[in-house]
């Protein structure tokens, strides 16, 4: 599982948006369930940023304080995902 993470976080953080900024879309396992999260980072903290998600908190969903448990997928903003309930999520995601 550690694999595949990693290799997807390295796969994600090789694609680079001409506005200095990159878009992506990750599937996480946070303290209020599993969630679609949208992220933009400046492109060269990509690596950086997805790799320290896990163990983070963040504001979703109108809550504060949500708590990362683990990162199932991350992929560019224009890609799709792998994961069967991130694709469903994914579609049905208003943007």
């Amino acid at each position: 599982m550690k694999i595949l993470l990693v290799s997807t976080i390295l796969m994600a953080a090789s694609s680079v948006n001409t506005t200095g900024y990159s878009d992506y879309k990750c599937y996480l396992d946070t303290s209020i369930g599993k969630q679609l999260v949208l992220f933009s980072f400046k492109t060269e903290a990509v690596r950086n940023r997805l790799a320290n998600l896990p163990a983070t908190k963040l504001n979703l969903n109108g809550k504060k304080g949500v708590y990362v448990k683990d990162v199932i997928e991350c992929v560019k903003e224009s890609a799709s995902f792998r994961n069967a309930k991130a694709k469903k999520l994914d579609k049905n995601l208003a943007r």
